[in-house]
């Protein structure tokens, strides 16, 4: 059989219980063959090789069928003796033999989702790599915003001298470059590595510290401990 057709079961016919799944492709292949003529003139054998089954089980399949009234046999006459088979009327309705020029969705055509179907041309095509993220531009922080993220890290220290002015100037001067001659990309990871490292975070009794929500529990657990 051609690979360039296709022959549609309706849905109405696969789910049904009582026809075998080897029934209900014989009758679709029969009801492809038969077109608008009424009737398909096939060698069993031609048939089997089609549907890869075996000419007796072409044979008992088309007895079946014959059975529950799907189809009707006219045996041939001739030498070759090829019968005519035909699909009972009030059992074409549901059939449709579609060529595939027709068809919305082509061989080898990827329909998506709606609205994002793949054009013809691309079919075949190597998909090209995804473009890498342009890094975001760099925006040089204040002074403030400085010394707000080292008291966030736990340096209240910090801002009581003003460093992040400091930070932030001696940056500037540089054009925003480290020691090294580096661009500073980000600011908060130059500022942790470099000059937090060097400075010591305020402890408990120190000028400058102030207690995380752990150690305001602590403190509360002590003092009620004393009170007890």
């Amino acid at each position: 059989m051609s690979e360039q057709w296709y022959v549609r079961i309706p849905a109405a016919l696969l789910s049904r219980t009582d026809r075998t799944a080897t029934q209900k492709v014989v009758l679709a292949y029969l009801r492809f063959r038969q077109g608008n003529n009424g009737g398909s003139r096939r060698a069993e054998a031609t048939m089997a090789r089609d549907l890869g089954l075996t000419v007796r089980t072409i044979r008992r399949i088309a007895r079946e069928l014959v059975a529950l009234g799907d189809i009707s046999v006219s045996t041939g006459g001739g030498r070759r003796r090829t019968n005519t088979y035909a699909v009972n009327p009030d059992k074409l309705s549901s059939f449709t033999t579609v060529n595939p020029d027709k068809l919305s969705k082509k061989p080898g055509q990827v329909v998506r989702q709606k609205g994002t179907r793949k054009r013809k041309e691309d079919i075949g095509r190597t998909p090209s790599a995804p473009k890498a993220r342009e890094p975001k531009p760099f925006a040089p922080p204040t002074a403030k915003e400085v010394n707000a993220y080292a008291a966030e890290l736990g340096y209240h220290n910090f801002s009581e001298p003003n460093k992040g002015a400091e930070f932030v100037a001696y940056y500037e001067e540089r054009g925003w470059k480290d020691s090294n001659g580096r661009q500073v990309k980000n600011w908060k990871g130059k500022l942790r590595s470099v000059w937090l490292s060097r400075m010591k975070k305020p402890e408990r009794g120190d000028f400058y510290w102030l207690p995380t929500e752990e150690a305001v529990d602590e403190i509360y657990a002590q003092c009620g401990e004393s009170l007890q």
